[in-house]
């Protein structure tokens, strides 16, 4: 991954496409990358609820 180097250890990517044509294509394109960013947001906000309720490690 190229921005490991400054800590960037995953990334997702998510693309609006059909933007050349302007149509129904577009907009069902833009719909998809709306419900598939939604869903990348909840899967995050449940991650870091487990990491949060996670017991501090001992030391």
């Amino acid at each position: 991954m190229p921005l490991r180097y400054i800590g960037i250890t995953q990334s997702d990517t998510i693309a609006v496409e059909y933007d050349e044509f302007g149509d129904d294509r577009l907009a069902a394109s833009i719909a998809a990358a709306e419900s598939t960013v939604d869903a990348l947001v909840a899967d995050m906000l449940d991650q870091q609820a487990i990491v949060s309720a996670a017991p501090p490690p001992r030391g």
